[in-house]
């Protein structure tokens, strides 16, 4: 109600500073007290306590169910080059978890290292669909041999079934609790 308010406020203040008349005014007053409702009963404000959150994300063993399921073609990373059609999951790719703990999986191959850890449970997007933030290490591992490949990145994921892929959106994910390398360092 608050926001609706404010809404009014504003779209009353602009109809009188912009000297808006006859019609133009009008539809500022219908946008505001019609439009802007109705857009707000679409989304939610995150502290609100009668948002229901839809999620099709398991309770526990989060990190293994991402690896499991993730869509590898819908964000880069060093795999896409090798990747062919119908390769879209870790396990299309061959590739089996060798470390899995409740927010952390881990790949390790005689060559690369790719690390899924599980940042915090979102709607990032407020779409009532809940989404994941994840950091993804993807880390060359034979540097013996000239391999300098490393990269660690968040991506912000989401399922929109029981029968999909989990995602990556366009929508930028936290940094926080993924750093890069360099930072790491110390």
């Amino acid at each position: 109600m608050k926001n609706f308010l404010l809404v009014v406020k504003l779209a009353l203040s602009f109809a009188t500073k912009t000297k808006l008349h006859g019609q133009k005014k009008i539809w500022c007053f219908v946008f505001s007290f019609f439009v802007v409702p109705f857009a707000q009963s679409a989304s939610f404000d995150q502290g609100e306590k009668n948002h229901k959150l839809t999620s099709y994300f398991p309770k526990e063993n989060l990190a293994l169910f991402i690896a499991q399921h993730l869509d590898l073609a819908t964000f880069l990373h060093s795999m896409n080059p090798r990747r062919v059609k119908g390769q879209r999951t870790f396990q299309q790719l061959g590739l089996v978890p060798t470390t899995v703990s409740d927010d952390k999986v881990e790949f390790l191959t005689k060559d690369w290292t790719y690390v899924i850890e599980v940042l915090r449970r979102t709607d990032r997007n407020r779409d009532g669909i809940e989404d994941v933030e994840i950091c993804f290490t993807d880390l060359a591992s034979r540097r013996e041999y000239g391999g300098t490949y490393a990269a660690r990145s968040a991506w912000l994921i989401t399922r929109y079934s029981n029968t999909s892929y989990v995602v990556a959106i366009a929508y930028t994910a936290d940094q926080t609790g993924c750093a890069d390398f360099e930072q790491n360092k110390n």
